[in-house]
């Protein structure tokens, strides 16, 4: 019995992807005039694995041989701004999805920024 047609009846997978998850923030940021302003460009991400989906299923005497992938979900905000050494900054909104899988506009994740410059040594 094939599966999805292919010979042999077992589906091979021929290349795999690593893929982080939980929470990762790039920052990069470069001081301003006089020390007042700091510019930032930032790339806050969550990423959760919500389920594991059957892609193809096989069931035989030998056993299960379904093959299954990863279903990931991520909040990712990619921005610049520049802002007011000290003084907080929002920066995005976004909009979680909920169980339908649909952005739920009644949850919001808001994120700020502030930044300090800090003297180390002379």
């Amino acid at each position: 019995m094939p599966l999805n047609g292919l010979p042999g009846g077992v589906a091979t997978p021929t290349a795999f992807e690593t893929r982080n998850v939980g929470c990762a923030f790039l920052i990069e940021p470069t001081s301003g005039i006089n020390n007042y302003f700091i510019d930032l460009r930032l790339e806050p991400e969550i990423i959760y694995h919500v389920r594991n989906e059957v892609w193809a299923e096989w069931k035989g005497k030998e056993g299960d041989k379904s093959m299954k992938m990863p279903i990931f979900y991520s909040l990712k905000l990619n921005t610049s701004a520049t802002l007011a050494v000290g003084q907080p900054l929002m920066i995005g909104a976004l909009s979680p999805k909920n169980e339908q899988g649909v952005p739920d506009e009644n949850r919001k994740l808001m994120v700020f920024v502030r930044a300090e410059v800090l003297t180390v040594g002379r």
